[in-house]
């Protein structure tokens, strides 16, 4: 544990003393003696190794979190759109027409939109203006135009509504999985746009 420690220490070390894009390792002719420069030369490798270690590590971390972000983003649409179908006797008809590539850029603002379900419905009804969306490759434009046809969808929603209520205006369930949707919050971003555009 101590010499983990010393490693760390040093890896710190070489991190803060680098003055070059790369890392060359210890020079023979910074060492008064042979056994020095040897030991130098196994701290350093042992650095890097320490250093790959702990970057893995962080983007195994990193990617574990992002996953986890993902399934509560899909789980929380998932229950939204359930919800609102209810409402709305052509929910999943009009669903069905909406193509959206989860992972692009339109399907991640519409996944991560708090009214996203009723966009994607109001895209359903209104092909034209799907179609222009689709065309869309950058996120923060997707995000920006998403944010934009939120209260329109809203009032769509509300305007064909069964009960006239506000758009998912129902509470998110906490449960992993939406009663009867067959989804659930292991599906992948994929994952859940198959199952979605396989839904009839």
């Amino acid at each position: 544990e101590s010499r983990a420690q010393e490693l760390e220490q040093r890896l710190q070390q070489f991190q803060q003393s680098k003055s070059q894009p790369t890392d060359s390792g210890p020079k023979q002719d910074d060492y008064q003696d042979w056994d020095s420069y040897q030991r130098a030369i196994v701290d350093h490798a042992a650095a890097q190794h320490v250093e790959r270690a702990l970057t893995a590590q962080r983007q195994a971390e990193s990617q574990r979190t992002l996953r986890e972000q993902q399934q509560s983003t899909v789980r929380e649409f998932v229950v939204r759109a359930e919800n609102l179908s209810n409402e709305l006797p052509d929910f999943n008809q009009a669903m069905s027409s909406v193509q959206i590539q989860a992972d692009g850029p339109i399907g991640a603002a519409i996944l991560q939109s708090e009214q996203g379900a009723a966009v994607a419905y109001f895209l359903g009804s209104n092909p034209a203006e799907l179609l222009r969306l689709e065309s869309i490759r950058d996120p923060v434009r997707a995000a920006i135009e998403i944010g934009r046809l939120e209260a329109k969808a809203a009032t769509f929603v509300q305007s064909r509504s069964k009960s006239r209520a506000p758009a998912q205006a129902k509470p998110l369930s906490s449960g992993g999985r939406a009663q009867g949707s067959g989804f659930s919050a292991s599906d992948s971003m994929d994952e859940f746009a198959r199952k979605w555009r396989e839904r009839k």
